[in-house]
Parts: structure tokens; sequence; C-alpha cells
């Protein structure tokens, strides 16, 4: 298992998306704003976790809620979740509005930013803090660890 997360850390660290390295800057279309497009740039100065989900991804169903309640308790600290999807417009808003979640939704039309940040399954998340560099990204269902990296940020 060592050896995997190893060669893991090297193939990511080849890529240019290892911890501690500057994200880059994707974009993406807001649900309920179609005509405009959202850098990450713009959310200089705060701690952002982008999450990358899908509406036929039964684990990102299970990690969601979780998300939530990490943006519900941490908002008022500088946390902002933008939770992404590549797919349709239409099929994301249908799901949505069956959903109790009030996550700030996004699409990553043509998968760029998901290619940039190198998100090979789903659910990803991406923890990137107040200085623009990656600081955690992974499964989020791995929650203690990822509200762990959530709390470190927001402090430093």
């Amino acid at each position: 298992m060592r050896i995997l997360l190893a060669a893991l850390a090297a193939a990511l660290a080849l890529l240019g998306c290892e911890s501690g390295s500057p994200a880059p800057d994707v974009s993406f279309v807001p649900l309920n704003d179609p005509g405009k497009k959202t850098s990450l740039k713009e959310f200089e100065g705060k701690v952002v976790l982008i999450d990358f989900w899908a509406t036929w991804c039964s684990p990102c169903h299970e990690s969601m809620p979780m998300v939530q309640r990490l943006r519900d308790k941490h908002i008022g600290d500088g946390l902002e979740v933008l939770a992404v999807t590549d797919e349709d417009a239409k099929r994301v808003e249908s799901f949505i509005r069956e959903s109790p979640l009030t996550l700030s939704i996004y699409l990553d039309p043509d998968a760029r930013a998901m290619r940039k940040l190198d998100v090979m399954k789903l659910p990803h998340s991406v923890l990137v803090n107040r200085k623009g560099r990656i600081v955690w990204q992974g499964n989020p269902l791995h929650f203690d660890e990822l509200e762990r990296a959530v709390e470190s940020a927001l402090k430093s």
C-alpha cells in the first residue's frame, strides 16, 4: 500500500498538482447564472474547497451532505465550497430540485477544470488555501481527514 501511495504522490508531482503547488486558475459556470464565468482567482484570500461530483455517482450522493455540513460549519470562517460537475445543466437542475443541499453548484463545461486539477474519479475534492496553493486533495468520504485539512487551512 505504501508503494502505491508513493507512486501516486510521484505521479501527481509530475502532473503539477501536488499538495503545496499553486492551484491552476480554473473557471466554472454558476448553475444559477449560465452567462457568467467564475474564476478560482476570484476567491483569493479565502479557503476554497472544490468538490467534484456527478448526479449518477452514488458515492457523491453520500459525500455531498458531509461537504454541506463542513460548509455550514465554516462559512463564517472564510470557507467557500464550489460543488462542480461537468454534466448538463438541465440534469443538474433536476437533481438539485429534489435535494435538500444548498451548496453553490457550478458547471465545468468540457471538464477543463477536472483535467487541470487531475481529477481521475468521483467524488474528488481539492482544497486551496488563502494563498492559492493546493493543500489537500482526495475523496471527501475521508471526511475526518478533509475536515482537519480545512480547519488547518482556515487557521493559517
